[in-house]
This record gives structure tokens, sequence and C-alpha cells, in this order.
């Protein structure tokens, strides 16, 4: 059998189907430098597979995608919306078994490591303002400013000063006198 070519010299050459009860236009174009495919007119384009959309693209501009999206690279310059009860986004690079994931389940904001099967932190959404657990070692490089209470359950280990403006209190002090350590009270 011999298939369906169209052939043209000119800028592009397209092949269109219309329904014409409605305006709808769908293109195919061969253009000089590149290929494009989509709808002409101010109408939805939906990608199907098993007679259902998989991918939509609306006319201005959204993507939507349903069942399980994988992609080498996605590049958004606007927001990326992850709508569905209990939301979750995987982030995994692949290669050296490293991933995570983020996810909102009732009230709680996680972000977990998923090798580990551990929590890295988790945020309580229904709280105002919100409450943060974190389940981690937290190392901070600049100066760290709490402008509420600071619960600590396990020790504080600081390689610079530690100070406050309140009380702080703590079932026990340990001071180590490694050089010129010391403690004051004013």
């Amino acid at each position: 059998s011999t298939p369906l070519q169209i052939s043209n010299a000119g800028a592009f050459t397209p092949l269109r189907v219309t329904n014409t009860s409605n305006s709808t236009q769908f293109d195919i174009l061969a253009l000089s430098d590149n290929i494009a495919i989509g709808s002409s007119t101010n109408h939805t384009l939906n990608l199907r597979t098993n007679s259902t959309n998989r991918l939509t693209i609306s006319s201005d501009g959204n993507i939507s995608a349903s069942g399980n999206f994988v992609a080498n690279l996605i590049t958004a310059s606007g927001d990326l919306l992850v709508a569905k009860n209990n939301p979750r986004i995987i982030l995994d690079d692949n290669v050296g078994g490293r991933s995570a994931d983020i996810r909102v389940v009732g009230n709680d904001f996680t972000i977990r490591d998923i090798a580990n099967n551990a929590s890295i932190f988790t945020t309580d959404l229904s709280a105002n303002p919100t409450t943060t657990s974190f389940n981690t070692i937290i190392t901070f490089d600049r100066a760290v400013t709490v402008d509420n209470n600071l619960t600590v359950t396990n020790p504080i280990t600081a390689s610079g000063n530690i100070s406050s403006s309140a009380v702080i209190e703590a079932n026990q002090f340990k001071l180590n006198r490694i050089g010129y350590d010391h403690f004051r009270l004013r």
C-alpha cells in the first residue's frame, strides 16, 4: 500500500482536519525548520490512548496529564500544580540511589528520604502559625533568628555563640573547656 503523502514547496505543508459544526480545526504542519501539530482554533488539544485523554493542552496553554507522568526534563515558566488527594512529587536522581518525595497528606506537608524511609521534616499546615518538626541533623551556616519558642529534644552542638534576649531553659548545661571557652551570666 502507498502511504498518504502531501507535498508542497511553499512556506509550509498543512494537513487540516475540520469539524464544521463547531469550527474546530486540527493541523499538522511541515514548516521550514520544524514540525507543528495542534489546534488552530480556540479549542483544547487532547492526546489519547485507549480512547482516554492522557495529556490535555487547554486553549490558554495550560497542560494537564493523567496517570504517571515520566519526563527527562520539565521546564515551567509558570506554576506547576499537582492537584489530587494526598499529592506527591518524587525526585529521583536515577544514578546514586538518592531520592526524596514531597507530599501533603491531610494537614501534614512532609519531605521524606525514600532510600532511608525517613521523614526529613513535617509541617502541620492546620496550625497558625505552622509548626515544623525536623527529623534530621540541621546545620546552619549563618545566624539563626527564632522569634518564638524553640523546642529541642536532642542535644544542641554549637561552634559559635548561643545568645538570647529572653529566658533559656534547660534541664542541664554542660561546658567543655577547650582553650578559652567561657560561660557568661549577665
